[in-house]
């Protein structure tokens, strides 16, 4: 049985948030790019400095 593009679209909806809160909670910051399907991800210095605190040490 063939699914509806309604029920398809909130499918992807919901996978797409759940991949961005799970990445929230490593850390990271997610943007959308204008008029493109991509996604750019940014690591914040903070959480890295949370895992490991020698790396900001040069």
């Amino acid at each position: 049985m063939k699914k509806s593009p309604a029920t398809e679209a909130h499918r992807v909806a919901t996978d797409i948030a759940a991949i961005k809160s799970a990445l929230q909670q490593q850390g990271y910051t997610t943007r959308k790019r204008p008029k493109q399907a991509a996604w750019k991800l940014f690591r914040s210095i903070s959480a890295e400095l949370a895992e490991n605190p020698r790396s900001a040490i040069c």
